[in-house]
Order: C-alpha cells, then sequence, then structure tokens
C-alpha cells in the first residue's frame, strides 16, 4: 500500500482557556488540531468558532494564517508527521467530511472537560474536546488505538506515537516555510 502522511499540531495559544488548560495538565501545549496535508490551510479541532468567544466552541477548520492565530501571532506550536496507509487515509478523510457537512451539529463539550479534570468519564454525543476529537478520528480511521478512553486523551498523548515524528518545533507563524 501506499503511504500517506498526516500532520498533528500541539499548539498554545497564550489566550486565558489556553492557560487553564496548560496549568491543568502540567503541560507545554494546551490545544491539539489535526491536518490531512501540508499546507495547513485546513486544521480540524474543537475550539471556539469565534475570535473574540470561548464559550461558543464546536467542530473548527482552522488554517495556520487564518484570522485567529492572526489575532494570536505569539502562538507556539510542536508538528508531528505520521505515516498512514491509503486505507487509514481515505477512512481519515470520510471522516472529517461528515463533520463538515454539519458542523454546528458538533459542540465543544465544556462539561466533559470539567469531568476530566476531576477523573470522571463522561461522554456526550456529538460534544468534544480537541485532544479527544483528534484521537476519535484516528482510532475510527484506524490509525491508531489510544490506551485509554478518548474522553480522557490530553495533548501530551500525541507524543511518540509510532510511525510519528517530529518536522518542527516553533511558531505557528512560521509553519507555512516548513518543507515537508
Amino acid at each position: 500500500m501506499k503511504e500517506k502522511k498526516i500532520y498533528i499540531l500541539q499548539v498554545h495559544t497564550g489566550t486565558i482557556p489556553s492557560k487553564i488548560v496548560k496549568i491543568i495538565t502540567n503541560y507545554e501545549y494546551s490545544h491539539v488540531l489535526l491536518s490531512t496535508d501540508n499546507s495547513f490551510k485546513k486544521m480540524y479541532s474543537f475550539g471556539r468558532r469565534t475570535i473574540n468567544n470561548p464559550l461558543n466552541g464546536g467542530f473548527i477548520i482552522e488554517s495556520y494564517d487564518g484570522l485567529f492565530f492572526k489575532k494570536y501571532s505569539k502562538t507556539k506550536c510542536r508538528l508531528y508527521e505520521l505515516k498512514i496507509n491509503d486505507s487509514q487515509y481515505s477512512d481519515l478523510i470520510n471522516i472529517l467530511k461528515e463533520y463538515e457537512k454539519e458542523p454546528l451539529k458538533y459542540n465543544y463539550d465544556f462539561i466533559g472537560a470539567i469531568g476530566r479534570t476531576l477523573h470522571i468519564n463522561v461522554k456526550r454525543k456529538n460534544h468534544y474536546v480537541c485532544s479527544q476529537f483528534v484521537a476519535e478520528v484516528m482510532e475510527q480511521s484506524k490509525i491508531y488505538k489510544f490506551d485509554k478512553p478518548t474522553q480522557f486523551i490530553k495533548p501530551v498523548d500525541f507524543e511518540g506515537l509510532p510511525d510519528s515524528e517530529i518536522i518542527y518545533d516553533g511558531y505557528l507563524y512560521d509553519i507555512g516555510a516548513v518543507n515537508v
């Protein structure tokens, strides 16, 4: 089978919510995105839908040079490249297309975020946090099976995945210059 590549981005924007996540997780990065190509023009995740309202959250498609990351231009980033096969890639694309069809159907899981902090397993239909979403689509497309429920996955859990390597560590605004 032919090899494909996808990208996992761990980021820290410096917003108040990201600072809270960083304190709770005691980890350098507070947000996770998935990109299916190296243009980073379509990065999938769960986060704020509007720049100035962190309470309006859900499924989002962001670009490294979009309005949100222009406002938070000092966003730090670690970029992982994962090698997958054609079948996994095709499944992933189809899963993401389902989210794209009805983006407002999917909401940010504020209750689940509180539950995970208290180590309570809360799983709500069509509600996700960023790391849970990325883990879930990776599991559904048979890219990787995590050793704990996806609702407990944190940004740190994307370190050291099989067939992955760090290819960039720096500011997100410079990612367009990364030669991958």
